[in-house]
């Protein structure tokens, strides 16, 4: 088996994570026992360690994406797309002076007047260390917080420059797909409504699915895509986006999660050319958030079994195999999976947030296991009885999350905002406690 161009540090950190290298690869190939035909990442962290092994087993391009740095690293994605999508003005910074610079370029002043930009790693998840600035000043401030931080997905290295990118105003939209062999299905389409709190300026309230609905004329309940009659148009000008960027950045197997964020610069889309686009960032992984019983509710699938289907369909002994359909008991060959998307229900995934710091003297959910649309809450462990507990300002510290399924958008929305309603109060903290006294000896 060949070997990728690796140096020997790259050779050390990828055999520190038990993954096999050089003569062991053939070995360790062997006593697996079974034919490898493909390799699956979860993480972000862990997409350049699956490309580089998927190429020492020879299975890219045939089964798997070649190693391309530029589907990690964000300043890279940019410069490779270049020309290709609408981006936001973009500038790799090394330090708080041409951070500063940069941004005044783009409008932002020292009173907080103009524009705004963000600030942001070039690699990371979850709106970590992602900071909106509209003065200087906080400029200054999130790129000294972002340089000599760890830098993910490389143990022991440290950031040693930020993104400073123009914010872009408009709904923000995440669109799940899978390819095979640069075959593209559309998953799901989700919109995304985030809020700023306090060190906190892109905190996660609601994921929507959204998509266009089987009509059913004894019931007029379900809605268009979006929250307006144009939302087809945004919906298919969307997918038609995803499956050009993804062949673009060379994505040919595996699952996909793109960022877009949409403007209808008329105020209408009555066709194509009324939705303006502009891409955040593609990242070659899963969503990272529970979806899977939300997108079987509501299409009928779920992406990881698309994925399964899109790399071992072809692997079958029979016709009976395939992703299975929950919503007529039959499986689903590749070849059968919808290009897009069709909903037959309304879904979203609720992002509990944690609003209070101390340990945790009781956790109420009050009404909202009760409420029509909800159909499962999880509390996390760090986030229960006895813990001591932070305010969420990113993704990564949600406290838990509630699925919402139901057969018409206003009865969701309803309950959604009852929810939010209710979630300051759901944490109640001791009284006196704080993080010194958990570390008195």
């Amino acid at each position: 088996m060949s070997q990728p161009n690796l140096t020997d540090d790259e050779i050390s950190k990828i055999e520190a994570h038990g993954i096999p290298t050089g003569p062991s690869l053939t070995d360790w190939s062997t006593k697996c026992g079974v034919e490898i035909t493909s390799i699956i990442c979860e993480s972000d962290s862990g997409l350049r360690a699956t490309e580089l092994l998927a190429s020492s087993l020879n299975l890219s391009p045939e089964r798997s994406n070649d190693v391309g740095e530029w589907r990690r690293d964000k300043a890279l994605m940019y410069d490779y797309l270049q020309g290709t999508v609408k981006m936001p003005k973009t500038r790799l910074c090394r330090n708080e002076e041409e951070a500063v610079s940069f941004a005044v370029q783009l409008g932002v002043d020292e009173f907080g007047g103009g524009k705004s930009v963000v600030v942001k790693p070039k690699r990371g998840v979850a709106s970590g260390d992602v900071y909106k600035c509209s003065t200087t000043a906080k400029i200054i401030e999130s790129v000294s917080r972002i340089i000599g931080s760890s830098k993910f997905g490389e143990e022991g290295a440290v950031v040693e420059d930020v993104l400073v990118q123009e914010f872009v105003e408009g709904a923000e939209f995440a669109v799940d797909a899978v390819s095979r062999s640069g075959e593209v299905k559309i998953c799901a389409v989700w919109r995304y409504t985030k809020r700023e709190v306090p060190g906190g300026d892109f905190v996660y309230c609601k994921t929507e699915l959204v998509g266009e609905c089987f009509s059913d004329p004894e019931d007029d309940k379900l809605c268009p895509a979006v929250d307006d009659v144009d939302g087809v148009i945004v919906f298919e000008t969307l997918c038609d986006f995803v499956e050009e960027t993804l062949h673009n950045a060379g994505v040919e197997w595996g699952m996909s999660h793109t960022e877009i964020m949409v403007n209808l610069p008329t105020g209408r889309a009555t066709r194509k050319a009324d939705v303006e686009l502009t891409l955040i960032e593609i990242n070659c992984r899963q969503h990272n958030t529970d979806f899977a019983p939300v997108t079987e509710a509501c299409v009928g699938y779920n992406k990881l079994d698309v994925c399964l289907e899109a790399y071992l369909g072809d692997c079958a002994e029979d016709g009976n195999g395939g992703v299975h359909r929950q919503y007529d008991d039959t499986d689903m060959t590749w070849d059968m999976v919808p290009r897009r998307p069709r909903l037959f229900a309304r879904g979203a995934i609720v992002h509990l947030q944690c609003n209070v710091e101390g340990v945790v003297k009781k956790v109420d959910l009050g009404c909202i296991p009760d409420l029509d649309s909800v159909v499962k809450v999880e509390v996390y462990n760090d986030f229960k009885k006895g813990c001591y507990v932070t305010r969420t300002k990113t993704m990564a510290e949600d406290a838990g999350w509630i699925h919402l399924v139901a057969d018409d958008q206003v009865k969701m929305e309803k309950d959604y905002e009852k929810i939010m309603e209710q979630m300051d109060n759901i944490w109640e903290i001791e009284e006196g406690e704080n993080i010194d006294d958990l570390f008195v000896v």
